[in-house]
């Protein structure tokens, strides 16, 4: 179990609110999805329990930040911030090739217009090693980028793929300064016509931001909007279907 100021902060918080489920702590290898392993952690959040994986083979700041940000996205739920869903219904007509990317695509959807308010509370609340976790975070995003690059993929999968760098980018302006600019940099070099968009979008939600569930869920709408344009100036109207099905509303 990770025991410090830190997770005890991120403890408390939650039990202020109300929310007194047993917290568990499991190694990374032990959840089902293989897929997820490579994570810093991940979560699942049953009625009676919230269960934390996390990768014990990463440095301990990153074990504790991982603990830390599972936590705070459970925060930010107890506060009323908005939800990305869809129906049963406009799941049913979504092609089946395409439904696990369309499932995962509105978990990144979550998580992307969580973390702005979740970096901006670690520098407010906490005492975390923001360098090594920045670098950290940065060194990974490399990485994923080189090996998105390595492949060949159709034109329209390159398109959908510039969407969710898009997506993926708002929570960049909202690193440190000094990882801001780099990671900034970095997008521009390996994505720069995403990195253009990216800029664009920024100016359009930077008015509102996300520092509260209501402010969150218009720039969570105006991200959704500005990614379905991105996809109907390129033509993949049959992939701007899996954002469009997506759903945003305030609990």
């Amino acid at each position: 179990m990770i025991r410090t100021e830190n997770t005890e902060k991120a403890e408390s918080v939650l039990k202020n609110q109300s929310d007194e489920r047993e917290i568990i702590v499991k190694d990374i290898k032990e959840f089902p999805d293989p897929d997820y392993r490579h994570y810093s952690a991940v979560s699942r959040i049953e009625k009676e329990m919230i269960e934390i994986y996390i990768n014990f083979e990463y440095p301990f700041e990153i074990q504790e930040e991982s603990y830390v940000h599972e936590l705070l996205h459970l925060i930010l739920k107890n506060e009323g911030y908005p939800i990305i869903f869809f129906t049963e219904d406009d799941f049913l007509k979504i092609p089946e090739e395409n439904r696990g990317v369309f499932i995962e695509l509105g978990v990144n959807f979550q998580t992307s217009i969580e973390h702005p308010e979740i970096y901006s509370r670690y520098l407010q609340f906490f005492d975390l090693n923001i360098d090594v976790v920045f670098q950290f975070k940065i060194h990974q995003q490399i990485q994923n980028w080189k090996s998105k690059k390595s492949r060949n993929e159709h034109i329209k999968n390159i398109y959908f793929g510039n969407q969710q760098e898009i997506m993926q980018s708002v929570q960049y302006y909202y690193y440190p300064n000094e990882y801001r600019f780099k990671i900034l940099e970095l997008f521009k070099n390996y994505y720069p016509g995403p990195h253009n968009s990216s800029e664009i979008l920024h100016k359009k939600i930077q008015k509102y931001k996300f520092n509260n569930p209501k402010n969150c869920y218009i720039s969570a709408k105006i991200i959704k909007e500005h990614i379905i344009n991105y996809g109907r100036r390129k033509g993949i109207q049959d992939i701007n279907i899996l954002w469009e099905t997506l759903k945003i509303k305030l609990p």
